[in-house]
């Protein structure tokens, strides 16, 4: 090869491999941030399922308390 081909394919070669690097580095922030989505889901599940046991039991409690209210005027009133 003379000096100038070996110029050019240098000047073509630069930015090519600059353009590699650039796009292994958002391949890798792309894994990153598909990493944190999903670190992201999880949080957001256990906190529903908090939530919904949260909730389950909050409801269980009242439904005893009506429970309790239902029969004392039941036994007032001599239903059973």
């Amino acid at each position: 090869m003379t000096q100038p081909e070996m110029q050019f394919f240098a000047f073509l070669l630069t930015p090519v491999v600059t353009l590699l690097i650039v796009l292994l580095g958002v391949f890798w922030q792309n894994r990153h941030v598909d990493v944190r989505i999903s670190d992201l889901q999880q949080s957001i599940q256990r906190q529903f399922e908090l939530q919904d046991s949260l909730f389950t039991e909050k409801l269980l409690r009242v439904e005893q308390v009506l429970d309790a209210r239902l029969k004392l005027i039941e036994d007032k009133l001599g239903i059973r």
